[in-house]
């Protein structure tokens, strides 16, 4: 299996990979009574295909046995490997499969070994075998770190046309080798492990071209996945803060921003849900027109990205003649699997007015008996409260007490005027 064909028949095999002295390549293992363990042997012959396979091939052999009534199976798989030319990496005399994002430089010494039993011959020249780098890993190839580039390698020279780098294998030799120094960009990004491919090309060796099974060299990420984004409203216009908008003005352009919260980012772009007006005091479709739930995108490999709305909160029904007081509303994310999505809040300012105070009467005479003096709050003619309404009281002016006036009773601290109506009273003796 996993690319490997098995003939049917026994060996020799015409175009399958490999063969087998078994017919049906079926056998028996059989384990004495009392043991745990027991042995068949079988002959297993690769054919030589002539073409260099890159993945390695495997023949998976499977077993089963009825053991105290239940049916027991297993399975193990042979690798076939390639006669090609292979390639393997070491940092100095250490084996290396791998880097780490935040490893910095490494000098990865790369060789190349003809298929065992070919050297080349003695007095003819080396043979060169050119080698490029791919894989899913993108190379800085003109040292500026631009976004998504993971790493940067130095060639020595000598490269064949069209290769990255030459490996010379010299005469009497089967193998030969070559330094490439590769940095890693250590950057912010949560990314899954991407590799470099090593792709090597052929080598003729007295007569014979053989083919490079390509090898990869993993780059394993260190940055952990961003988990929470900050949702920010911005003016439009100047990419300031916007806190605040009045009732009855100009249409408003909201800019909002999404925002990663720390340093991480991710290597593919993240489309953010917005909801405007989930919560908060303000109704949708009474205090300003229904907006309609929209998504922020923040590129890959950026920390923030951007996206408008209108708010619109001029006309009927929103520009309406009720003292309303401040009213806030909020711009919230949807739900976005792995993340928790932090509102801003706006606040509309309502347009209607302001609340004025009369005294009834509004002098005393000096010596003169008791004045009950009431105080009136009140909202503009033609205009209503939606909800109750507290306004603060408190004495202040030239006169002073107790040498000018004294009261009869503590002042008061408040007048409400209550929902629906336009005013309220209050008393206090002098």
């Amino acid at each position: 299996t996993n690319g490997a064909t098995v003939a049917s028949s026994v060996c020799p095999a015409a175009t399958d990979d490999v063969c087998t002295d078994k017919t049906n390549n079926t056998f028996t293992v059989s384990i004495p009574s009392g043991e745990v363990t027991g042995s068949a042997v079988f002959k297993l012959t690769a054919r030589d295909d002539g073409t260099t396979e890159n993945t390695p091939e495997k023949v998976k052999i499977s077993g089963s046995a009825t053991v105290a009534g239940e049916e027991k199976t297993d399975s193990v798989d042979i690798t076939v490997v390639d006669n090609g030319v292979t390639l393997a990496f070491t940092d100095g005399n250490t084996p290396v499969s791998a880097l780490s994002e935040d490893s910095g430089t490494t000098t990865v010494t790369v060789t190349a070994s003809l298929p065992t039993g070919i050297s080349v011959p003695a007095g003819g020249p080396a043979a060169v075998l050119g080698i490029n780098l791919a894989g899913t890993a993108t190379a800085d190839e003109d040292n500026t770190w631009a976004a998504g580039e993971d790493y940067r390698a130095v060639f020595p020279p000598g490269a064949p046309d069209g290769y990255d780098a030459g490996i010379s294998i010299p005469a009497e030799g089967s193998s030969g080798s070559v330094d490439i120094r590769i940095t890693v960009n250590d950057d912010n990004a949560d990314e899954a492990a991407e590799t470099i491919v090593f792709d090597g090309g052929s080598v003729s060796v007295s007569g014979t071209a053989y083919d490079t099974v390509d090898a990869s060299l993993a780059l394993n990420d260190n940055d952990a996945a961003p988990t929470v984004i900050d949702l920010a409203l911005l003016n439009d216009a100047d990419g300031e803060a916007l806190t605040q908008i009045v009732e009855g003005g100009s249409d408003t352009t909201v800019r909002v921003r999404a925002a990663f919260q720390g340093t991480a980012t991710r290597s593919a772009a993240t489309s953010v849900p917005v909801v405007v007006g989930q919560a908060g005091e303000a109704t949708e479709g009474t205090d300003y027109e229904t907006v309609n739930d929209f998504s922020v995108s923040i590129p890959a490999y950026a920390s923030s990205g951007t996206g408008t709305f209108t708010l619109k909160t001029a006309g009927a029904p929103y520009n309406d003649s009720d003292f309303e007081g401040p009213e806030t509303l909020t711009v919230a994310g949807g739900t976005l699997a792995g993340f928790t999505i932090n509102e801003d809040t706006l606040t509309i300012v309502d347009d209607d007015g302001t609340v004025t105070l009369s005294v009834s009467p509004d002098e005393a005479n000096e010596g003169a008996a008791n004045t009950v003096v009431t105080v009136t709050a009140a909202y503009p003619t033609g205009g209503s409260l939606t909800d109750p309404l507290t306004v603060a009281l408190s004495l202040g002016g030239t006169a002073t007490t107790p040498a000018d006036y004294t009261l009869a009773a503590a002042a008061p601290g408040s007048v409400t005027i209550a929902g629906g109506d336009n005013s309220g009273t209050q008393t206090l003796t002098l």
